[in-house]
């Protein structure tokens, strides 16, 4: 299997050759200065030209290297030199392009922005003359509600003074306040104001009736309105005022012969 842990450098592989030679001149030197350096040398020679020689050598190896390593550097700077200029080139035309669209859109991001300082003062504008509007909403319906409601006790104390004239005994005063009943509560009901006048015989309702009291009767069925006692009002759905019923109840002695008849038919 082939190591590619620790791959040649590129500039090695270009002057393998130059740096073949360097390394033996340095592995030369080398020995040479262990030699010189040796206390009892086997090769017979003076020690301090082999020293110098062995030390020139491996400056020369040295610088070599270097010339070597700089020479390729320099051929790869050159390689890539003009792949940069042109990289330079692409990016001065884009940032010129870029330049000139940027100042196209700053003009209409200027009008864009000056639009929408334009709508948003707009806004604003009638946002406060909504706000002035429903301010006025409310008070007007205010003032109908405290209207209505005035009608509506106006109607109630109309209809209270009907009632009260009602209970008087002479016939021709009831037949006039009867017509003029009728017609003021045709005139109301048109306006969603209804009176509450239950009459005998009627289904005793929680939500319109309020039950003062019970008495008994045979004509009516118990637990049902007896009579009314006082008449209530409703606006719509909503009820204003209880109607005042009286709820029959059977008489006790009916109750009594029932039980008597009862106790007769078991002793037969």
């Amino acid at each position: 299997m082939r190591n590619d842990k620790h791959p040649i450098p590129s500039y090695v592989k270009k002057s393998w050759l130059l740096y073949s030679i360097t390394a033996i001149i340095l592995i030369t030197s080398l020995v040479g200065l262990a030699v010189a350096l040796l206390p009892n040398a086997i090769i017979e020679i003076q020690r301090d030209i082999l020293f110098i020689i062995s030390a020139i050598y491996l400056l020369a190896s040295c610088s070599f290297f270097l010339w070597i390593y700089l020479r390729n550097q320099d051929q790869e700077f050159v390689g890539i030199l003009p792949k940069a200029i042109d990289d330079l080139k692409r990016v001065g035309r884009e940032y010129y392009n870029n330049t000139a669209a940027i100042q196209d859109n700053s003009a209409s991001v200027e009008q864009l922005h000056n639009r929408i300082k334009q709508e948003i003062r707009s806004f604003v504008e009638s946002n406060k003359s909504l706000e002035n509007l429903l301010i006025e909403v409310r008070q007007e319906k205010g003032n109908l509600q405290r209207e209505l409601e005035n009608w509506q006790e106006s109607t109630i104390e109309f209809f209270q003074l009907l009632e009260r004239a009602l209970e008087q005994q002479n016939p021709d005063v009831q037949e006039s306040l009867q017509k003029n009943l009728k017609e003021f509560e045709r005139i109301v009901n048109k306006r969603g104001f209804y009176r509450i006048a239950p009459t005998p015989q009627d289904k005793f309702d929680e939500i319109q009736h309020e039950w003062k009291g019970k008495e008994s009767s045979s004509e009516v069925e118990p637990g049902n309105i007896l009579k009314c006692e006082r008449w209530g009002y409703k606006s719509g759905a909503k009820v204003l005022q209880l109607a005042e019923v009286i709820l029959a109840i059977a008489p006790e002695n009916s109750n009594a012969s029932e039980a008597s008849n009862s106790i007769e038919i078991s002793q037969v």
